[in-house]
């Protein structure tokens, strides 16, 4: 997260705008009584529309039905977009505080005690793709905390943080990751993102020196930088491959076309969390919280396809509750080699 400037009045750092003050201050129990009501005085405010509109329409079945048909989906629809809201936000009152993303951005928001609202940008960094992705959150450093983050949050920072990560939890029950201060590796020591991150990767795991791809000081832009055979599957490849300013991750199946993979962007200013991503995703593999899952295609892709493949592969997050099928599933058992 990008830091604020450290003088100036308080009121001028993110998160901490300039609001125009609220003049009436509803309780939050008081609110949720209100937007309850609302709703259901829509719902039945609707069925009597609905009631008083059809005997308008007379003995005509055939038109009373299609305007019976057509309010209905309307009103269903537009009642499940309002209950959702009206979960969002009762859930707001009652908690005091939510996490959510506008605008492309992700953000922390809360109620202060005399209900006004206020936020925090922060960085969220999925590490795959799909519904609800475990992800990696990235906020200012402890030591300089007090001096980025708005009045109200400073000497807060494991209570926000907690708060973040626990919401941002995978659809598989993983809670969102917190990048650490002081990444693993230190990437400004080197001026290469991909040196920085081949000495990230090995100093985690040394016995994978020998599978490291002899070109690597040629920085080649779509190079193997790793390609590392797992105990279990010798025939398969876990690589880790740069692509321009992107690092990709592939499991190779076995098999021609057979591959799970997702990247991180290198960029400049962005090297520690690209590292530390790809470093916490080949983590996640090696220890059985990420697997390969190998599915059938459906029929009509088959059709689409010329190289006749017939499956599909890709990355998934395992839940801590159910696991998947053996039959489709690759694991990398974390033996040393």
């Amino acid at each position: 997260m990008r830091g604020c400037p450290t003088g100036g009045r308080d009121d001028a750092r993110p998160g901490n705008r300039r609001r125009r003050p609220n003049r009436m201050k509803v309780p939050a129990w008081l609110e949720i009584a209100w937007l309850t009501t609302g709703y259901v005085g829509g719902i039945v405010g609707t069925g009597i529309a609905v009631r008083l509109m059809l005997e308008a329409i007379g003995p005509h079945p055939a038109v009373a039905e299609a305007v019976y048909a057509t309010i209905v989906n309307a009103a269903g629809l537009g009642g499940f977009i309002a209950f959702l809201f009206l979960l969002s936000r009762v859930e707001f009152l009652g908690r005091g505080y939510q996490v959510g993303f506008r605008q492309g951005r992700a953000y922390y928001e809360e109620r202060n005690p005399s209900g006004e609202r206020r936020d925090l940008a922060f960085d969220w960094l999925p590490l795959r793709e799909g519904y609800r992705p475990r992800g990696v959150v990235r906020l200012s450093p402890l030591d300089t905390w007090d001096l980025d983050a708005p009045v109200w949050a400073r000497g807060r920072r494991d209570e926000i943080a907690g708060r973040i990560t626990n919401d941002l939890s995978s659809y598989e029950g993983w809670p969102a990751l917190l990048m650490p201060d002081t990444p693993a590796v230190d990437s400004t020591a080197d001026a290469n993102a991909t040196r920085t991150l081949i000495r990230a990767v090995l100093e985690r795991w040394p016995e994978w020196a020998p599978y490291v791809h002899s070109g690597v000081e040629a920085v080649r832009s779509d190079s193997v930088l790793l390609s590392v055979p797992p105990p279990e599957h010798p025939s398969h490849r876990l690589e880790v491959v740069q692509r321009a300013e992107a690092f990709e991750i592939g499991y190779q199946c076995g098999k021609s076309g057979l591959r799970a993979s997702t990247s991180f962007r290198s960029a400049a200013n962005d090297r520690a969390a690209a590292v530390f991503c790809v470093c916490e995703f080949i983590r996640e593999l090696r220890e059985g919280e990420m697997v390969v899952l190998v599915r059938p295609l459906p029929l009509l892709n088959r059709w689409g396809r010329q190289d006749g493949a017939r499956y599909s592969a890709e990355f998934r997050s395992v839940s801590r509750s159910v696991r998947y099928s053996r039959r489709y599933v690759y694991e990398w058992h974390g033996e040393q080699m």
